[in-house]
């Protein structure tokens, strides 16, 4: 296997078609993605914070004896972290920076949350994503750390909001 196709696996997110024939250098490669921040990411349609907001609101708000509506909210909450889950997989299948999104990957995983305990937290995961992991994994560890720990989804999945 040529070293272009082992970093491209080792290195990314495996190789995609003729992408092997389209790379020169695996150095060069793997060097030229490191060279500029990482790529930012819209909210996906329907899960801006005002939205976000909204569905929480709405979810607080219903009784747990009015299952109707509580039900409604639930969904609306749902809907919001599933548009997130698809944005974050798009950005991962379309990019030219795999390795960038690997590390995103990486560190999402490592710094995690749980959508499973918390109904709040799924909807604020991909923000979690956009906003703590995403700007901070190519600069410092402490400053990755300090954006994960006060994001409001991690608050939530620890306990620690008010």
């Amino acid at each position: 296997m040529s070293a272009i196709l082992i970093a491209l696996n080792r290195f990314g997110l495996g190789a995609r078609p003729g992408e092997g024939s389209r790379i020169p250098d695996a150095r060069d490669w793997l060097h030229a993605q490191l060279a500029e921040p990482p790529p930012r990411l819209a909210p996906p349609k329907g899960a801006s914070p005002k939205e976000i907001g909204s569905a929480v609101r709405a979810f607080r708000a219903a009784r747990p004896e009015d299952r109707s509506r509580k039900r409604k909210a639930r969904q609306g909450l749902q809907r919001i972290a599933a548009a997130e889950a698809s944005a974050a997989l798009a950005a991962r299948v379309r990019t030219e920076r795999p390795f960038v999104e690997r590390l995103v990957a990486f560190w999402s995983n490592h710094l995690c949350i749980s959508t499973a305990r918390r109904v709040l937290v799924g909807p604020l995961a991909g923000s979690y994503e956009r906003e703590a992991i995403r700007p901070h994994v190519l600069g410092s560890f402490e400053e990755l750390v300090l954006a994960s720990a006060r994001h409001p989804a991690m608050l939530l999945y620890l306990d620690n909001h008010l």
